[in-house]
């Protein structure tokens, strides 16, 4: 298949590429810049250089079986209330009307496990009620709801995959998520031993690594809905941020001299959320995790790319 996947040098676009073409499809990077190093990386058999926000994208011309959409507002961009609308609404509007001008009939979406809200409890299925809690997840529901809406109205067939928090190495010199546990922890204990909880760290998150994330699009590719459709993507088994804290202060205690100091600085929330993740609807699919890589493999992965890159 030939696939067009927007957000191709970031966190999960960058490995996604990869994956797609290790598994002989043709991948046309579509993204505002095209690093050399990433082009020579990964070899793709095309490229679209262009914003989705755009005007430019009205007059763009392309042909792929389908579009994988990772182009939206991240956590931190997210703040900047104008600009998250702007990204993850309005560029996925615009790029579900690239997509039925050039007769794409597939798209998917890649949203957030948050639109169920920051802390969920009980088990978490696609018929959960959505509630969420901040701009990133709403910018989210928002490109969610286009989706939808285009489907329904029978201009294209869509998916949107709802990840948790996915873990992994960075596969492309543009990826720089320092923000998201565990990097952020790995990040300051190298730089001044000590890792910083700005919360009682007893909120649950449900943990995925970005091989899973991969293998679950790849199910939905291989059983796309003949209209619309939602997946989670996420573990039945979910960590407390604490928990996962503690496990960066164990890895650099057996990486490093010395200790580096865990601070819980907030005493919210009072009490653990537990919860889990149904992935039944992705097992309909045929997807089967692969727990080769692990989040303590992940931890030292990012101590040793730290180290490496002079930190």
């Amino acid at each position: 298949m030939r696939f067009i996947v927007t957000g191709a040098t970031g966190y999960i676009g960058s490995y996604l590429c990869r994956f797609l073409k290790a598994r002989g499809h043709e991948v046309i990077v579509f993204s505002r810049a095209l690093p050399e190093a990433f082009v020579k990386s990964l070899q793709p058999e095309g490229f679209i250089e262009c914003d989705v926000t755009s005007e430019k994208l009205t007059q763009l011309k392309a042909s792929a079986d389908m579009i994988i959409h990772l182009a939206s507002a991240n956590e931190v961009v997210s703040r900047n209330v104008r600009a998250g609308i702007e990204i993850s609404a309005f560029g996925t509007k615009q790029l579900l009307d690239f997509a039925v001008r050039n007769g794409i009939a597939r798209f998917m979406f890649f949203s957030t496990l948050q639109v169920y809200g920051l802390e969920p409890v009980g088990t978490v299925s696609e018929t959960t009620p959505v509630r969420p809690e901040n701009d990133y997840a709403l910018n989210h529901l928002f490109a969610e709801q286009y989706v939808a809406m285009y489907a329904r109205k029978g201009l294209l067939q869509g998916a949107v995959i709802r990840p948790a928090n996915v873990y992994g190495r960075f596969f492309s010199p543009t990826v720089s998520r320092w923000t998201m546990v565990p990097a952020c922890f790995c990040k300051e204990a190298l730089e001044s031993r000590t890792i910083t909880i700005r919360s009682s760290g007893k909120q649950h998150r449900s943990f995925i690594s970005m091989e899973n994330i991969a293998r679950s699009c790849e199910a939905i590719i291989g059983r796309f809905p003949d209209e619309y459709g939602i997946y989670n993507a996420g573990s039945e088994h979910t960590l407390s941020i604490l928990d996962v804290a503690h496990k960066v202060q164990r890895i650099y205690h057996e990486l490093y001299t010395g200790d580096a100091e865990l601070i819980v600085a907030g005493d919210a929330p009072q009490k653990p959320n537990r919860f889990s993740v149904s992935t039944a609807k992705l097992a309909a699919c045929g997807y089967v995790p692969d727990e080769s890589f692990t989040l303590e493999d992940a931890i030292r992965w990012l101590f040793e790319y730290l180290q490496s890159n002079g930190h």
